[in-house]
């Protein structure tokens, strides 16, 4: 996932996690769910939101938080900001004042 950034690709689905590791989607679900104890979706959340915060400090000058947003993967600010306030807990300006 860290090396090819697959996780950038906003339509990136647990078929494509499936295909990558080669394996069936039931094994990719099973594994993510019971050994992670995680949804899909949060877990792919977790590195969208690891590569925002890392992005956030250099590009905030030159674009906007959303745009920072969307090409760290997210289709939407509306789940992008749910997803920041579920890993973090807080909202994505609080984080950074």
């Amino acid at each position: 996932m860290k090396e090819e950034l697959s996780f950038l690709d906003p339509s990136f689905s647990i078929s494509h996690l499936s295909e990558k590791a080669g394996i069936p989607v039931h094994h990719s679900s099973y594994v993510l769910n019971h050994g992670l104890k995680k949804k899909f979706r949060d877990y792919i959340n977790k590195y969208r939101i690891d590569h925002f915060i890392a992005e956030y400090p250099n590009r905030i000058g030159s674009e906007t938080l959303e745009a920072i947003a969307s090409s760290s993967g997210f289709k939407s600010s509306s789940t992008f900001y749910a997803a920041f306030k579920k890993e973090t807990g807080t909202s994505p300006t609080s984080y950074f004042s």
